[in-house]
């Protein structure tokens, strides 16, 4: 498989937006950040949103990922005593 090694990693916090049109599978991934602000003298945590990943495959791509997701979520929160 070819490499590339200065893609991005990015850890996504929600699945903000999903949809189908025209054989594309469309998925937007949200992250959640905490940053520090100084607020009336003091350090506080600051939340926010941003959208990290705007994903686009067709259908054959959107099977694979179902495909490997079922395997991760299935090998992964077997109940216990299995």
């Amino acid at each position: 498989m070819a490499s590339k090694e200065d893609a991005d990693v990015v850890f996504v916090s929600n699945l903000a937006v999903h949809g189908f049109n025209n054989g594309v599978c469309n998925l937007v991934f949200q992250t959640y950040q905490f940053l520090p602000i100084v607020k009336d003298d003091k350090v506080v945590v600051a939340t926010g949103d941003y959208i990290s990943a705007n994903i686009r495959m067709d259908l054959f791509v959107a099977q694979q990922v179902v495909d490997a997701l079922t395997q991760y979520l299935e090998q992964n929160t077997r109940p216990k005593g299995d």
